[in-house]
Order: structure tokens, then C-alpha cells, then sequence
């Protein structure tokens, strides 16, 4: 037996097997971490730190959005406003107290005190996800005092004076009148400009950023450099761009949403931006409440290529998307079909001229969206008591939120090229959660490259009517060269009836599914001139792709099976209803919830998986809804890792409570032409959990198109107590053999962190030693890879145990299948 390993020096991926990661991939996608006028806990409580509570809210969720695959989760605004705990940041008063000071009637913000607000951060980054601020740069409001105006401006021979004086607690970033723009309108002189685009106090006090330079930098002839300081673009300039480091560096946020932009110059916004970190600048967007695409488009434009004297250093600003919002917010609620939906080809930034990764999209935001709370008399109708103090939840007048269908413009976005952002009450509130979850899932791993909108001058002469090109609109995403990506998605703004169209594909001689489930048990042929018709139903949306993708929602344990035939194949459905699952025995028991299963494809290849089973976007049985293994196959030869017509349908399953990979024995199939109903895992939109189906193959071989449903089957008993495990206290790192199951040959790998002696042995089902492997002393850091030949193993489970003198032991199991 010595002869099946043998060392070799070749590289080699290894794949690491079953194991829980602390969080999922993340993806670019965005939360926005609160609504207008979030609950405030208990209002009476300004003083003893305990009345705040969205801090502690957005802790609490931090698990659950890295499970999910955010990337960023966008913060209010964390500075005290004038306001104290009812002010929602947006009256900013004191930019360095984030709930520290008792002033402004509280010590905490509307949000909590400094302490959780930064305990809410921390838990964002160990769940991977990235911490925006939004920041507040143009107005602060609450003034301590009156002072003469900084311009002189007079009214009947007598200066005016206004609330100019700023003393906040925290003792940083003071302020006087030179400070401020004036508010009233006219020009007294260059050096206190009061009108025009960038002078109107909106809210409060509009900060003069540049002081007695406000001419000079909109040229961009500025006379000193404001690159990673020193800035000299005046007090108030410096102070902002200090503040904004003082976020990232101290507080620890990593990105910024930027309020009200269209107040603030170009000017400022560009040297703003690059100073707020040495190094690579880091994302921000702009918020400009505008629906014109060109104006949009302009103040990005302006901002990102200002230049300076210094040189041509660039700010990055990203733009939210309001012409893209307000078409859809048209199209949603509109909700009777009457929308020309080929206007999204010329609708949205990214359709506007700007790059992808300067635009962020949405679908309803706290503008919008005004429901929140305000305090009451406790004997108001339907108030709720927190604390001391009884709230009351509203909407202010005067908004228009979506209403209508948002998983529609939800769908949109995510699979759009740039970045998308989810609103909270959407995500918990509204019972979107399952079905956003479902398409992060679907963006992150298929949504990549670049983006062709496929209009009705695309659809290689094969034209659809007029009216599915007014209701149907469909985009491809190209690809970024990695296998598995790419995909066309398509929407339907009809009210009553399903809509198609031909259209062009990345892929040719293909088979597509709809990962979105709205279609399941239904394909679509991708022809040798890659065109393909692709359908949505009625107000709803499909994400069509090439067969044999499995692609693993946030939170899932890594699959014990890899996906090794070629994607795009023709499709035979297995089915295993979880009402059988007594009869479906695995180890002497029911099948249980964590259980894998797949279906093998024949030969000695080294990577031979035709199916996995899946519930939904999972791979692990639940014990509540069917699982379907799409088993990808040809009609003749087996062609690229997949089946051929006759093949016999192997099933393996992974044993989770053993850690063990077993095959089906005594396999029982449900009859020809019965029928049966399939329980679905989707979310509500994709249509019905239940429908019916009819067996049309019960041979136990696979052939296209075909339907069939295992009802029961049984493996051998494993008696073996050995538990796996990948890494000892003293650095012995076990990985996990690849490929797995293994049929004639693969490789596994060690290391260790500390030099010493190790013994690498092979063990039996039961863990019986079969012989030893490796003996000696190996270097720190040093991988050891060995070659597995297999072909003197019979079928089975085995193990490989590493250990050391001090009694430490890593292991892992493998399976063969011959």
C-alpha cells in the first residue's frame, strides 16, 4: 500500500471540504443601515447613555448581513445635530460628538452614544462588512450666538447679524461668521459670494469652504498643494477634510455617502475627497436630488476631473442614480403594463456616460420612504411605550415611496453593473428579505463583466412584436472569463401575460435555465449562432444562464461536492420528496437536515460530479421542502464531464453527522406516468411552492428532459467515532483531499506552523490503520503534497490522520467510488 502516495512537487488547488466560514463572500451590494425618523428608544433618557438603541440594532444584524453578502452597510449620520436625540444628523452641530457630550439636551444622538456606535462598526468589520458614514459637509445648524456677518452686508446702515457662533463640547472645529456663507442673496465681493448654485442655505448655515479663496480654486488655480496635506484650503476647508480623516483613521468607517452635493462645489468636493486617506481614495457617492441624467453626469464630471496645480490627481465620486429611481418608480407603480420598457436603454447613468463604478443605484430610500416614529402622549391611539417614553409611528406629507412590485426594480439593480443599495424597511420590514437575499447570491457569483442592453435591433432577426418589445427588456452581462459568470436577464412589465423574445447570448450550442426559479423544469436551447428566446412572466423577471451552476447563498457551509461537468448541458430532473425521507436511509437513519447528494458521472476522470441536489439556492437537505438534482448530460458520449443517453444515475451521499460520502444502494424509483407535486423552495414571487409534475423515466438512466423521483434507498452502516478535523494548537494544517470522491488519483497536503516530527497515516472506514503514509521531521511552513493513487483502494470511506509527539492529530476523510 506504500505505493499509493508518492511525494510530488507539482502545484496543485486543494480543495479545503466541509467547513463553517465565519462569513460569506462579500459582494459590492450596500445597505442602507436605517429609515427617516428610526426608532429612537427611549426619549426621556438624554442623560444615563440607555435611551439609544439603533447602534445596538445595527450591531445585532451584523452577523446576519455578512451572512447575506453585503459589502457595505451605510451608517446615518453619526455627529450630534442641533436637535440632540431627536435629530435624525442631518442638523449637524457638533461634528466631533457622536453621543460624548452632554449637550443639546442629550448626551447620546438619536442613535446611541459614541461607545456603540463604535461597537457597531467593530461588528461589521468581523462579520466583512465595510461601514459607511454619511457625511454632512454644506449646512450645520444650532449656533450658540449672534454675530456681525463676515461680508458686511447691511440693512438700513446696520450690519446684519446672524447665528454664526459655533462653541461645541467636543472643543474641536469652532466657528465664527467667517466661516459661513451669508444667507441673504446679492455679491458685496469675491471673498463672500452669496448666491448662485453653491450658496443657498437649504438648511442651515452653509459652510464657506474656502474662505478668501472660493475664486481662485473654481479655476483650479490653486497656489499650493492639497494633497495629503498640508491642505491650506482655508479654516473651514481643513477642518472638513480633518474630519473626514478623523471618521476613517479613529472611528474606523470605510466609506462615505455624501449629502446634499448639488450645495457643494466642485472645488471642494474633488481636494475633499483625495485627502481623506494616504493612499487609495476610498468609495464615496453623492447624493444630488436630480433626475436629469445630464446634470448628474456634469457634477460627477466636474468633481473627478478637477485639477490642480499639483498635478492631475483625480477624485473618485460615485453618483446615486435618480434618473434610473424615478423611471422606475414610474414603471413600479404604474403596475398596468403600459410602460415602454425599451426606454431603459437610454435610461440611468451607466446608459448616460458614466462608468459603472462611479454610479450607485436604489429602489426607495429615507427620502422617500418618510414612516417613522415621534414621541407622544401616552395616551395617543396606538403608541408604544419604550422606557419612560411613548412613541408613535407616521409618515410625513408630501412623499412618494414605491409601493408597488419593488422585487421587480430590485431585480433590476442587482443585476445591473453598479453598485446596489438595499433600503432597510425594504429588507426587514416589507418581507423582502428572502428574495433580495436570493439575488445578492445571484449578482455576486454570475453578474460580472460588461454590460449589453439588448434592444429590438438585437434580436438577430428574429424581431419580436411591437408590443413585447414595449413590455420586454433584457440586459447581458458578458462575463468576466471566469466559468460561471455571465447571464441575461430579462423583465416583463406586462400585467396579464408572459412575454419573450430572441435574443443574442454570450453562448452557443447551450442549454439555459432561469436561476431566478420562476421557471423550474424548463430550459432553453442556446443555438450554434448564439441566439436563444428568453421569457419572463407576467410582471415579474427570470435570470437565464447556462445549466449546471450552483451557485451557494450567503451563511451555507462550503458543498462537500464540487460541480465538474460542463456547464450548459441537457437537464434529466431527480427529485427526492422530503414526505420520503423515512425510506431515503443514510447510515441506518433518515436522511437529516445538513445531508448532501449527488450524482456521479462514469470513467476515471478526476473530476466526475453530473449533479448536486438542491433545496432552493442550497445544497443541504432541510427536511421540509423537495430537492432537485439537475443532472447535466448529452445525447450521445460523455462529453465534457457529463452524462450520455443510458448512463446509470449514481447517487452519493454526504452523511453530515458522520462525515462520511456513502453511494445509494437498493435505489427505488416512482413508477412511469405517476404523478407527483413538487414542494419548491423559492420566494413568493417566483410563483407557487407547489405544483405538479409527471414521471416520465423510472430506469434509473439518465436521459433528456427527463423527470424522475427516487423514493428510497439505503447505504452501509459506518461505525467509525473518528471525528474530522483540519488544525491542531500547535499548527498542524490537514487539507482536504482533491478531488472528493476519488475514483483513480488525487492529492492532499500538509503543513506546519512550527518545525517538528509528524506521522501522516491512512486509515479505514472504522479506523483501522492501513499503513503509514509519511514519518518525519517536516519545516515550518513547508506544504508536503502527496500524490493519492487509488486504484489498489476498493469503494469506501477512509481517513487520513496526521499526528506529532506531543499527541496533537488533524484528519480528514475521503471517498472512493470505483
Amino acid at each position: 500500500m506504500k505505493n499509493c502516495f508518492k511525494n510530488v512537487s507539482a502545484f496543485f488547488f486543494i480543495f479545503t471540504g466541509f467547513y463553517s466560514p465565519a462569513f460569506a463572500q462579500q459582494s459590492d451590494v450596500m445597505m442602507q443601515g436605517f429609515y427617516w425618523n428610526t426608532n429612537p428608544g427611549d426619549v426621556t433618557d438624554g442623560g444615563n447613555l440607555n435611551g439609544g438603541i439603533w447602534w445596538d440594532s445595527l450591531k445585532t444584524v451584523a452577523p446576519d448581513l455578512g451572512k447575506a453578502g453585503f459589502g457595505t452597510v451605510w451608517f446615518p449620520s453619526p455627529s450630534k445635530g442641533h436637535g440632540g436625540r431627536y435629530d435624525m444628523g442631518y442638523g449637524l452641530y457638533d461634528y466631533y460628538d457622536l453621543g460624548k457630550y452632554d449637550w443639546k439636551s442629550s448626551i447620546r444622538t438619536r442613535f446611541g452614544k459614541e461607545s456603540q456606535l463604535r461597537d457597531a462598526i467593530a461588528a461589521m468589520k468581523a462579520n466583512g462588512v465595510k461601514s459607511m458614514a454619511d457625511a454632512v459637509l454644506n449646512h450645520r445648524m444650532g449656533a450658540d450666538a449672534e454675530s456681525n456677518n463676515a461680508c458686511g452686508l447691511m440693512s438700513g446702515g446696520v450690519v446684519w447679524k446672524e447665528w454664526f457662533v459655533f462653541n461645541p463640547k467636543s472643543g474641536r472645529f469652532p466657528a465664527t461668521a467667517v466661516n459661513f456663507n451669508p444667507t441673504p442673496t446679492g455679491d458685496p465681493g469675491s471673498d463672500c459670494k452669496t448666491d448662485g448654485d453653491y450658496f443657498g442655505a437649504i438648511f442651515g448655515r452653509d459652510n464657506a469652504f474656502f474662505n478668501n479663496t472660493n475664486n481662485v480654486l473654481k479655476t483650479g488655480a490653486l497656489n499650493n498643494g492639497w494633497y495629503f496635506g498640508p491642505h491650506n484650503l482655508g479654516n473651514t476647508a481643513d477642518s472638513l477634510v480633518t474630519w473626514g480623516r478623523w471618521l476613517m483613521d479613529d472611528v474606523g468607517f470605510e466609506e462615505f455617502r455624501i449629502d446634499a452635493v448639488k450645495h457643494i462645489q466642485p472645488a471642494f468636493m474633488a481636494p475633499w475627497l483625495t485627502e481623506l486617506k494616504n493612499g487609495e481614495q476610498p468609495f464615496a457617492m453623492g447624493e444630488f436630488y436630480d433626475g436629469n441624467a445630464g446634470t448628474l453626469k456634469w457634477y460627477a464630471d466636474q468633481v473627478n476631473n478637477f485639477n490642480g496645480t499639483f498635478g492631475r490627481k483625480n477624485a473618485r465620486l460615485a453618483m446615486l442614480d435618480f434618473n434610473l429611481y424615478f423611471w422606475m418608480k414610474g414603471m413600479l407603480n404604474n403596475g398596468s403594463g403600459s410602460n415602454n420598457m425599451q426606454e431603459l436603454n437610454g435610461t440611468g447613468l451607466l446608459n448616460n456616460g458614466l462608468p459603472n463604478n462611479q454610479i450607485a443605484t436604489f429602489v426607495e430610500n429615507h427620502d422617500f420612504d418618510r414612516g417613522g416614529y415621534k414621541r407622544v402622549e401616552c395616551t395617543q391611539a396606538y403608541s408604544i411605550k419604550v422606557g419612560n417614553a411613548c412613541l408613535l409611528y407616521f409618515t410625513e406629507p408630501d412623499h412618494s415611496p414605491v409601493f408597488r412590485d419593488k422585487q421587480m426594480g430590485y431585480s433590476m439593480i442587482l443585476a445591473m453593473e453598479p453598485r446596489p443599495i438595499v433600503f432597510w424597511k425594504d429588507y426587514y420590514w416589507y418581507g423582502m428579505k428572502t428574495e433580495i437575499n436570493w439575488l445578492i447570491n445571484l449578482r455576486k457569483n454570475m453578474a460580472k463583466g460588461g454590460t449589453v442592453n439588448i434592444g429590438s435591433d438585437e434580436f438577430n432577426g428574429l424581431k419580436a412584436t411591437a408590443v413585447d418589445r414595449a413590455d420586454f427588456w433584457a440586459l447581458q452581462r458578458n462575463g468576466n472569463g471566469t466559468a460561471g459568470t455571465g447571464l441575461i436577464y430579462a423583465v416583463n412589465d406586462n400585467s396579464g401575460a408572459e412575454r419573450s423574445a430572441w435574443v443574442n447570448t454570450p453562448w452557443s450550442n447551450s442549454e439555459l435555465k432561469d436561476y431566478s426559479d420562476a421557471y423550474m423544469f424548463i430550459s432553453s436551447q442556446v443555438y450554434g449562432d448564439y441566439r436563444a428566446n428568453v421569457k419572463a412572466g407576467a410582471r415579474n423577471y427570470a435570470w437565464w444562464a447556462p445549466t449546471g451552476r450552483y451557485t451557494i447563498p450567503g451563511g451555507e457551509d462550503q458543498p462537500r461536492f464540487s460541480m465538474t461537468a460542463a456547464e450548459g448541458g441537457k437537464v434529466h430532473y431527480i427529485v427526492l420528496r422530503a414526505a420520503d425521507a423515512a425510506t431515503l436511509q443514510v447510515n441506518g437513519a433518515a436522511i437529516a437536515i445538513g445531508d448532501q447528494i449527488a450524482v456521479m458521472a462514469p470513467g476515471t476522470v478526476k473530476k466526475n460530479v453530473a449533479g448536486i441536489g438542491r433545496i432552493g439556492q442550497s445544497v443541504t437537505w432541510d427536511g421540509v421542502n423537495d430537492m432537485l438534482i439537475e443532472v447535466i448530460g448529452n445525447a450521445t458520449g460523455n462529453v465534457g464531464n457529463r452524462l450520455a443517453a443510458g448512463d446509470d444515475l449514481k447517487l452519493v451521499i454526504f452523511d453530515k453527522s458522520q462525515n462520511t460520502l456513502v453511494s445509494a444502494e437498493n435505489v427505488t424509483w416512482l413508477g412511469n406516468a405517476a404523478a407527483f407535486n413538487f414542494k419548491a423552495k423559492r420566494p413568493g414571487s417566483r410563483g407557487p411552492s407547489t405544483f405538479g409534475l409527471t414521471i416520465n423515466n423510472n430506469t434509473a438512466k439518465y436521459s433528456i428532459g427527463g423527470i424522475s423521483v427516487v423514493t428510497g434507498f439505503n447505504t452501509n452502516l459506518a461505525t467509525s467515532t473518528i471525528q474530522e478535523t483540519q488544525e491542531t494548537p500547535k499548527g498542524l494544517v490537514l487539507n482536504q483531499i482533491y478531488p472528493n470522491p476519488l475514483n483513480q488519483e488525487g492529492v492532499i497536503s500538509f503543513k506546519v506552523v512550527e518545525t517538528q516530527k509528524v506521522t501522516l497515516i491512512l486509515l479505514d472506514a472504522i479506523g483501522r490503520t492501513i499503513d503509514t503514509l509519511f514519518e518525519g521531521t517536516v519545516e515550518a511552513g513547508m506544504e508536503q503534497r502527496f500524490n493519492v493513487v487509488a486504484k489498489d483502494l476498493s469503494s469506501g470511506t477512509y481517513w487520513i490522520k496526521i499526528s506529532n509527539e506531543s499527541g496533537e492529530t488533524a484528519v480528514k476523510s475521503f471517498s472512493v467510488i470505483k
